[in-house]
């Protein structure tokens, strides 16, 4: 990138350093592990992004540009009002209706719906 160039992923991660970071459920890696795999494999481009260490400038033109936005609820997702109508936003968030962490194998079996209770516990984590 030079010359003033905007590098334009396919797909931008907008991860945190300290709070509410995507990890894999699994392997309970960060998220962009697994996702850089497979985003390869499809041939698209794709970029981690951490808002807290960037000027507006730069997040309004990320976000502007994205097809893809992926990230955790929060004020980092305030700018996606700026993103292109045919761009798509994920935006994870799990306290509605959250009864178990790790998840159980209840839930992720599909055997106890995502808004039932399924008395597993709750333990609280600095991360999704």
């Amino acid at each position: 990138m030079g010359g003033g160039e905007l590098f334009t992923p396919d797909i931008v991660l907008l991860q945190r350093k300290n709070s509410r970071v995507l990890c894999d459920s699994r392997t309970h890696e960060r998220i962009e592990v697994s996702l850089a795999k497979k985003v390869s494999e499809l041939e698209l481009t794709f970029t981690v992004v951490y808002f807290e260490d960037t000027s507006f400038e730069y997040q309004a033109n990320i976000v502007r540009n994205a097809k893809v936005l992926i990230g955790a609820h929060g004020a980092g997702l305030t700018n996606a009002f700026l993103m292109p109508s045919e761009s798509y936003l994920f935006e994870v968030s799990f306290r509605d209706h959250w009864y178990c962490d790790p998840l159980c194998d209840k839930h992720f079996s599909g055997l106890v719906d995502y808004k039932e209770d399924c008395r597993s516990g709750l333990k609280f984590h600095n991360y999704y």
